[in-house]
């Protein structure tokens, strides 16, 4: 490298709350072919009459957990929640638990729904008016409160899955509601990481964070009363953005209609604003909300805190970079753009 040309440094960044490391390298993002393109890798649009999630095709799937009615009356339903005709793991049977050598086996109960979030097979997430993603929250909220009463249950997650590049195998709009008998290493780290924030400090780790990133500001792409978007300091993903409640609650379940529609306006935002700067990449979304409080006999005091600990939160990815052998092998992340960077761009765009 000749002493004139100009290189910016790279740097590892440590997420305390998901406790990652983060490599963010701007001359990652100069290579040719460093940015995924949805031209190159096609994804099939289905018609009304091809898509099995369609209005016209209700016999191609299991009957309804829910139904949402259409007030203007022109399809038979406006949102529709159907057990996975694929599920991960079924609803049936007892949970057990049993060793293989070293190895645990628990036995694959849990819950597997699709939420089916338009009766026609065009509208993207892009698309969706305020109203339509509130009525899609309300969804969500109903159906984690109904599988919470199930004690089997120890992890109840809110997925979508935007576009091929972010594994969706069908292109009609909808999300996904899975119930883990466990839980999740990520989750079970969050819950050590907020716990032990609080065990230290008695304050909530993630109202420490909005605390200092509103201070900043160099990071926050949008706020409001409500909520904040923000592009978190050790960014996964470029353009990774994070959308947080200003007032403290451990769990989304919980969030009253007003809030839910604040938080269908915020989302709204963050998606035009994606879609704008980033022709409507495609994405994957998560609902991280705290975990069924099941009491366990040898740690009585296990859940104590979690009200004033836990904080949930919305992740937004989108998927315009490969994870490739690096971060498979390493569990470190390679972001080629700086979140200051991607916040400040997304904060010029006007979302409307």
């Amino acid at each position: 490298m000749s002493q004139d040309q100009e290189f910016s440094p790279s740097e590892m960044r440590w997420d305390p709350v998901y406790r990652t490391w983060s490599i963010i390298a701007p001359e990652r993002g100069k290579r040719p072919g460093s940015f995924l393109r949805k031209e190159d890798f096609p994804q099939k649009k289905l018609s009304d009459e091809e898509s099995p999630f369609s209005y016209l095709n209700d016999h191609a799937t299991p009957p309804p957990i829910l139904k949402i009615s259409d007030p203007e009356g022109k399809y038979p339903w406006k949102i529709k929640v159907i057990p996975n005709k694929y599920p991960v793991l079924r609803v049936e049977g007892i949970i057990e638990r049993s060793a293989e050598g070293l190895y645990d086996i628990i036995s694959g109960v849990g819950a597997h729904e699709v939420v089916i979030e338009h009766p026609r097979s065009e509208p993207t997430s892009y698309d969706l008016s305020v109203n339509e993603i509130l009525e899609i929250l309300k969804v969500y909220r109903e159906r984690i409160l109904d599988l919470k009463k199930d004690i089997r249950f120890r992890y109840i997650m809110v997925f979508k899955n935007e576009g091929n590049l972010a594994g969706a195998t069908i292109a009609h709009l909808h999300s996904q509601i899975v119930a883990l008998p466990e839980r999740p290493l990520q989750i079970q780290t969050l819950l050590n990481s907020m716990r032990e924030h609080f065990d230290r400090k008695e304050r909530c780790l993630y109202c420490d964070i909005l605390s200092e990133e509103r201070k900043i500001g160099k990071r926050i792409v949008f706020e409001d009363e409500n909520f904040v978007i923000l592009c978190p300091f050790a960014s996964q993903y470029p353009f990774e953005l994070l959308i947080l409640p200003i007032e403290h609650n451990h769990a989304f379940e919980f969030q009253s209609d007003r809030l839910l529609y604040a938080l269908a306006l915020t989302l709204h935002n963050a998606l035009a604003r994606l879609g704008k700067s980033l022709d409507r990449p495609h994405f994957n979304l998560a609902i991280i909300t705290a975990p069924p409080a099941i009491p366990k006999l040898t740690r009585p005091h296990y859940w104590s805190s979690l009200k004033e600990d836990f904080h949930w939160h919305l992740r937004i990815l989108p998927r315009i970079v490969f994870q490739a052998g690096f971060e498979w092998g390493s569990g470190i992340y390679l972001n080629p753009v700086p979140p200051e960077e991607a916040a400040a761009h997304l904060k010029e765009i006007n979302p409307y």
